[in-house]
């Protein structure tokens, strides 16, 4: 069991401003987690990272109730390297109560050497912070070499996510590249556990699945599948049944954006397992849209005024709100009100950090969370 590096570094604040995590590369990208901010259920914790004294990237935790902030240090750090100087950590998630915290955290410098180019990997774990301190690591399954825990169950005993690998040890393959795989991890009380992909998705280079999001009891998994640079697809995984299945989509072409980016996405599933959104390819344009997770099937939701193109980002624990983005504005969908497309800043407050953007308001006792 790993340590906190020193003592945790509170202080209060009622609002702030911190500089983003500066740099490329795999850690700062985060490679699945687009630049995850998370709200605790009530609205009240935010957790994520940011340039501090100590490292370029450090997790956090604020408490908007009393203010204090906190720098959660790093998981299992390791001696500066002259490629990086100082450690690194990022917190991507928290439980319903803000209490348990996960993410990421750098634990090894150069984890692959490949036998052409001196090609460099650095080995990165998740981590658990709990009421304090850290209890233990979310370790990769083997073979893999990085860790990235991108949600977090109600009660904080099941994380979901990614584990990534660059594979080197085929040398007619380093003649020309050395190929990537990821696979959709589920950790329960800290053990890791492979989610299926979809099909033959994880059976050829440069591809496989990452999970994005879990139900608050940690039975409903959602995430994408494929093939990076190719195509992703939506999928749902149940624990009860431990089948991956797709969620329906109008357009099947590929359509990747970027590397882990794809205009068919599912985003976030709701508390209950009941909902999930994202966005879909209608064949014109990106639409956001809805799944019912019982019929796997999607329904569009209406845009604002004038706009042509949107997604949703979060739903509520009992999927009757949904938010996310419609051209260049925020918007929320109430189902009470038919799922009628309103400006997000006319209902609720939002606490800007950098670029990202946590919504910490509520509507009838609902809480909304676009991962941006």
């Amino acid at each position: 069991m790993a340590g906190i590096a020193g003592p945790v570094d509170a202080a209060k604040f009622q609002s702030f401003h911190l500089h983003h995590c500066g740099g490329g590369g795999s850690f700062y990208d985060l490679r699945f987690g687009f630049g995850n901010m998370d709200l605790s259920a009530d609205g009240k914790v935010i957790v994520y990272g940011a340039e501090s004294v100590n490292a370029c990237c450090e997790a956090f935790r604020w408490t908007a109730d009393d203010g204090v902030f906190e720098w959660l240090g790093f998981y299992d750090p390791i001696a500066p390297h002259e490629d990086y100087p100082r450690p690194m950590s990022r917190a991507t998630a928290t439980s319903a109560d803000g209490s348990v915290v996960v993410g990421s955290s750098l634990v090894d410098w150069y984890h692959v050497l490949g036998e052409i180019g001196g090609l460099k990997v650095e080995e990165i774990s998740g981590f658990e912070w709990r009421d304090g301190v850290y209890t233990r690591g979310l370790p990769w399954p083997g073979g893999y070499d990085e860790a990235y825990p991108l949600d977090l169950s109600a009660d904080g005993n099941v994380a979901v996510g990614a584990s990534w690998e660059l594979d080197c040890g085929i040398p007619f393959v380093q003649l020309y590249y050395c190929p990537e795989y990821v696979a959709a991890t589920r950790w329960v009380d800290g053990v890791p556990h492979h989610i299926t992909a979809l099909g033959s998705d994880g059976m050829f280079f440069n591809s496989g699945a990452y999970a994005v999001a879990v139900s608050d009891d940690g039975q409903v998994v959602v995430g994408q599948s494929g093939k990076m640079e190719d195509y992703w697809r939506p999928f749902i995984w149940y624990a009860t049944e431990h089948e991956t299945y797709p969620l329906e989509v109008f357009n099947s072409a590929a359509c990747a954006w970027g590397e882990y980016g794809s205009c068919n996405a599912v985003q976030d599933v709701s508390g209950d397992g009941r909902v999930a959104v994202g966005h879909l390819d209608d064949g014109t344009n990106v639409v956001p849209v809805y799944w019912d997770t019982t019929t796997r099937l999607p329904t569009v939701l209406p845009l604002l005024g004038g706009d042509t193109e949107g997604g949703a980002r979060g739903v509520s624990e009992d999927g009757e709100t949904i938010v996310g983005w419609s051209g260049d504005r925020g918007a929320i969908w109430k189902k009470s009100l038919g799922y009628t497309a309103m400006s997000l800043e006319t209902l609720l407050r939002s606490v800007r950090l950098g670029e990202d953007i946590a919504i910490s308001g509520t509507l009838n006792d609902n809480i909304f969370r676009p991962d941006r």
